[in-house]
């Protein structure tokens, strides 16, 4: 039988081995794909580490933030009794504000109204310190890399702005990032001293 689609030829293979030649070029293409996958590899590691030191001190700052503002929207005061004090003597040279809170919810500011006082960047650590009425500190931050933007400029409103890192004693660099959030409060009824 005559098959003219096929051709059926007998395939021979040398068996001797590898030369010296084919050996260097097989090693040497192995070496070549295992740097590339394991620099990839690392790359990709060092990318996700940055990644999740960011995402810590942003979720950690934003937090903050959130309670500062929520706290800010409580605030209440007038000519004679300002809402916010910038800079209050609880928190000696750092940056701080004291907020006017109406604890007894009679929608005036007068004596008998507690305070909240936020205080930055204390020297000992880099945190937010929030102390309410009674006197107790409570740490709501501790990501905090520099003092922060605080603008009353505008009548009735606050703006604030926080920058943090995840070691906030080390400077930045790529693997210690700085991450920045800021938030505008406005204030029900308020002045600001």
């Amino acid at each position: 039988m005559n098959n003219s689609c096929f051709s059926f030829r007998k395939i021979h293979f040398k068996l001797d081995g590898l030369s010296l030649a084919e050996l260097l070029i097989s090693v040497t293409l192995i070496g070549l794909i295992l740097l590339v996958a394991g620099s990839v590899d690392i790359a990709s590691r060092r990318f996700f580490s940055r990644a999740e030191k960011g995402i810590v001190a942003l979720n950690d700052i934003t937090l903050a933030l959130e309670y500062i503002g929520k706290s800010a929207q409580r605030a209440i005061g007038d000519v004679g009794n300002p809402a916010v004090y910038y800079n209050p003597a609880a928190c000696g040279a750092v940056a701080g504000f004291k907020l006017r809170i109406d604890t007894d919810s009679n929608g005036i500011a007068d004596a008998t109204d507690g305070f909240h006082t936020f205080c930055f960047g204390l020297p000992a650590s880099e945190n937010i310190t929030f102390t309410d009425q009674i006197g107790t500190d409570n740490i709501i931050c501790r990501h905090l890399a520099s003092s922060p933007t605080i603008n009353g400029a505008t009548p009735g409103q606050i703006r604030i702005g926080l920058t943090g890192r995840d070691n906030p004693a080390a400077i930045e660099s790529i693997d210690n990032p700085n991450v920045h959030i800021e938030t505008t409060v406005f204030f029900r009824s308020a002045s600001l001293q």
